[in-house]
């Protein structure tokens, strides 16, 4: 299935384990933003998403990426995976054990407004 809206990115989370497909992902790192499963070493400039569901959320952020590909540049990508990773960081911090689904289907809704932004 190829997933070429928001919409089919939320079917497809709902509908299938994407811990396991997302078993080989890389750990997203670019623009700005790290997505790791364990504290770092800070460094002031990177956005760190701390998650025991990087895997998971990095696959995410890949098919966004190919989602969004002709509509960021490399100064817009910034803001972009930013406030991504910010979304992420505010649900983790609101739910300590979230779970995964409900991170990523928050995820994709700031995508959404994103979306809605950059169409405008």
């Amino acid at each position: 299935m190829e997933l070429k809206t928001i919409n089919d990115l939320k079917q497809f989370i709902q509908q299938n384990d994407i811990t396991a497909i997302s078993k080989t992902t890389e750990l997203f790192g670019g623009a700005d933003v790290c997505i790791v499963n364990k504290k770092t070493n800070e460094n002031d400039s990177i956005t760190f998403v701390v998650t025991i569901h990087a895997k998971e959320l990095s696959w995410l952020f890949y098919q966004l990426r190919d989602l969004f590909k002709s509509e960021l540049d490399h100064i817009t990508k910034y803001e972009f995976y930013g406030k991504l990773a910010e979304q992420a960081n505010k649900t983790i911090e609101n739910e300590a054990s979230c779970p995964v689904n409900k991170l990523l289907l928050n995820v994709l809704d700031e995508a959404e407004k994103i979306k809605g932004d950059l169409s405008k």
